[in-house]
């Protein structure tokens, strides 16, 4: 696992001046200590994410390794890190440099292997949070109003994923905020995954 974020840790994440409607409002939020899996589940390099699993199937999964579904503030604090990147591995766009670039939304297309693009990573060592697979996370989903400045009523059962696709072109991004939202337990596709997170309860050295 890739160590991210020490003891009560204060995070801004979100956007000063959201422009996509993916985008949240800056926030502040302080983190206790986690843990997160270097590679999307079952966390192996070389091995092909596992996806087509609904949130409650990826919580139960989590669970039965003693560890939890990511928070959408932990993922977030991990792909761009203190410094706020654009993207898991700096400030620019790369082509070529995640598995983000596949034209056709194609059932019969598989994701990448974890680890297979050497370069999609962040200085911690987390791979493949942009791009690969979208990755559930534990919060419910919200969407943010830009225009009328407020948040949008909430969609019953409805829970987060972070991350873009291998997709070149989605309607909810690519970089480090990018984020949408399926039902918890109606919804699994080939291109959704997760990966686990791991509370800390005492501080490392």
């Amino acid at each position: 696992m890739g160590y991210i974020a020490p003891i009560n840790h204060q995070v801004s994440w979100g956007e000063i001046q959201p422009n996509q409607s993916w985008h949240l409002p800056e926030q502040q939020r302080r983190l206790s200590p986690f843990c997160m899996d270097r590679y999307e589940y079952p966390n192996q390099s070389g091995v092909i994410p596992l996806s087509n699993v609904t949130w409650e199937e990826a919580n139960r999964i989590c669970s039965s390794h003693q560890k939890r579904l990511c928070t959408e503030e932990e993922w977030s604090l991990a792909c761009r890190g203190a410094e706020k990147r654009s993207y898991s591995y700096g400030t620019v766009r790369k082509s070529g440099i995640c598995n983000t670039e596949i034209q056709r939304s194609d059932s019969m297309v598989k994701s990448a292997p974890s680890g297979s693009f050497a370069d999609c990573r962040t200085p911690e060592g987390i791979f493949d949070l942009n791009g690969n697979v979208s990755e559930w996370v534990v919060n419910d989903w919200r969407a943010f109003d830009h225009n009328q400045k407020r948040w949008k009523k909430r969609k019953a059962g409805y829970k987060t994923l972070r991350g873009g696709t291998m997709w070149k072109q989605t309607h909810y991004g690519q970089d480090c905020t990018s984020r949408h939202g399926h039902h918890r337990s109606d919804w699994q596709n080939h291109d959704d995954g997760f990966r686990c997170c791991l509370s800390i309860s005492a501080s490392l050295p």
